[in-house]
């Protein structure tokens, strides 16, 4: 099963703290999809407290996957 990430946006989050986590790890799994390993990697998902959309400070409106209380099972980062 593949690593949980959870990266958590919430109104007035500077867009390269979302971005740039969400980016590292999005890197990080398609190195583990191009080795042929067995490793699973890492499953990325972006949501805010209640799944609304929110601003950043820069005022780009972005749309989170799901609530915070909607994930199941243990988040890993």
């Amino acid at each position: 099963m593949a690593r949980l990430v959870v990266i958590v946006g919430f109104d007035g989050v500077q867009g390269l703290d979302l971005c740039g986590p969400m980016d590292v790890f999005a890197g990080a799994q398609q190195l583990v999809e191009g080795t042929g390993l067995s490793d699973p990697g890492y499953k990325i998902v972006v949501v805010s407290a209640a799944g609304a959309p929110v601003r950043t400070s820069a005022g780009l409106t972005l749309m989170p996957e799901a609530a915070l209380a909607d994930i199941v099972g243990p988040i890993d980062t």
